[in-house]
């Protein structure tokens, strides 16, 4: 019966159905299409190489402050002056917020105090929360690059120009955009880092480590989130509800779009033929060989009357035999039905000759399958002297057949003669059988139980088991 709805697990096999359909190759092209346009997109959204920070040497002190603070090590001292690597430095600005001296910018951004800041409430803010936030007009703002551009003398003159309040926003513990800024202004505020607040304005700047998207909310309620050590991230149990609800949601459409069904729509149905024959040999259910040996093989798969010729082999495969599968839709219903092999010979080999009735989405498998050869001595031979233990039967690793040639096992010369006589109620053959498929029945004298191994009833096929005992029934006195 051929697979008509079945229920298919989306999030492993979402592409089975449109690979499956009329145009396949649409989504190989559109599944091509998307993964291009991923793998651009990182470069879409580049903002090209930044430039680097600025130094001047005549404001430059030497203190080391930059250097030290620097998370990509892009500043070093190079006798009294800092020098920067333009291949390293990102246009952070955390340099910027540790000089107290003017000596370093950042070309082409200068963070604009507002001009009067008297009675106004002031925030500074990195620019990833400027960009996503709208605050009321009675609010002023600096933008900086990052939080650890700010340095604390610039906070000391908004205070001293009257400003209401000062305010600093930056990003939350552990998701700084430049990986330490929001950690090192905090440590400068807290007077734990060079360059620190004047002691007058303690206490008087509030800070804030949020998601861009909260920068409002921060705003509104000020100084509610002032940790900013990554190893000490506050604990918000309600903002796992969210991811929760998330997981939660994907999970139940997983499940309910698996139990929904996939239909292929398929109301055809197939006749399959399976070929496995060596021209010249005999298929089941012939009364002899047919075809000439190392002929081609057509495969005819003849439906009321109309033929479907199929080229199951050119000559065989390497060991002289034609494998193939021979697939043919056909439409439901009654079917007069004839298979049959041309190889060769005068006339054709007829496997099957019918009428069938053929249900929607059914499948006819028809075999035109060789019948193994008989079993022979010359096999049996073959057999003994294979030597990959694990892989066949391996007798020659324990046994000799040259007489008084013992080894592990005692030598098989004139087993056919002795075979006959060891065990009176049985034949030779019977006997070599029985010692084969249960090694422990009877034990030679001189040689422990259990040096045999066995498992042989499932390494050998009946043929083989046939084949080695008539191989050894030829080894007589």
């Amino acid at each position: 019966q051929l697979v008509g709805a079945v229920p298919l697990d989306p999030f492993y096999l979402f592409l089975v159905p449109p690979l499956l359909s009329a145009a396949p190759w649409l989504t190989l092209v559109g599944l091509g299409v998307v993964v291009a346009a991923g793998g651009l997109i990182p470069w879409a959204l580049r903002r090209g190489d930044p430039e680097p920070v600025a130094i001047d040497p005549d404001h430059c002190p030497g203190c080391e402050l930059c250097v030290i603070d620097c998370p990509y090590d892009a500043l070093v001292m190079e006798g009294e002056l800092a020098v920067v690597d333009p291949q390293a430095c990102v246009a952070c600005g955390i340099c910027i917020g540790s000089c107290s001296f003017g000596a370093m910018a950042l070309p082409g951004f200068e963070p604009a105090l507002p001009p009067d800041p008297a009675g106004r409430d002031v925030v500074i803010a990195c620019q990833r929360h400027l960009r996503l936030a709208q605050l009321p007009e009675s609010v002023a703002t600096v933008e900086v690059t990052c939080a650890g551009m700010v340095n604390p003398l610039t906070i000391g003159s908004l205070l001293s120009a009257g400003a209401a309040s000062v305010e600093v926003v930056g990003c939350p513990p552990a998701d700084c955009a430049y990986g330490l800024g929001n950690e090192i202004l905090a440590e400068r505020l807290a007077g734990e880092r060079s360059p620190r607040m004047q002691r007058k304005w303690d206490g008087a700047v509030t800070q804030d480590w949020v998601p861009p998207t909260e920068l409002a909310s921060a705003v509104r309620t000020p100084g509610a989130h002032r940790i900013a050590d990554s190893d000490v991230v506050p604990r918000q149990p309600w903002r796992l509800a969210g991811t929760i609800a998330v997981v939660a949601l994907s999970i139940g459409l997983a499940v309910l779009a698996t139990n929904a069904p996939f239909d292929q729509g398929r109301q055809d149905s197939e006749i399959v033929v399976l070929v496995e024959h060596v021209p010249g040999a005999q298929i089941a259910g012939q009364s002899g060989p047919t075809g000439i040996a190392g002929a081609d093989v057509e495969v005819a798969v003849v439906v009321d009357g109309e033929a479907f010729v199929v080229a199951a082999s050119d000559g065989g495969d390497a060991a002289g035999g034609v494998v193939g599968i021979v697939t043919v839709p056909v439409e439901s219903g009654t079917r007069a039905v004839r298979v049959e092999l041309s190889e060769g010979s005068a006339s054709p080999t007829v496997i099957v000759d019918r009428i069938i009735e053929l249900g929607p989405g059914e499948r006819l498998v028809v075999e035109a399958r060789d019948l193994p050869p008989p079993a022979s001595a010359e096999l049996g031979e073959r057999l003994f002297f294979e030597s990959s233990l694990g892989r066949n039967v391996g007798c020659v690793i324990c046994h000799s057949v040259r007489p008084g040639d013992d080894g592990v096992g005692p030598s098989l010369a004139g087993i056919a003669t002795t075979a006959s006589s060891r065990v009176p109620e049985l034949t030779a053959e019977q006997y070599l059988r029985e010692s084969i498929l249960e090694p422990t029945a009877y034990v030679v004298e001189g040689y422990l139980e259990g040096q045999m191994l066995g498992g042989y009833e499932e390494t050998l096929t009946e043929r083989e088991l046939d084949s080695l005992i008539a191989y050894l029934l030829t080894l007589e006195e």
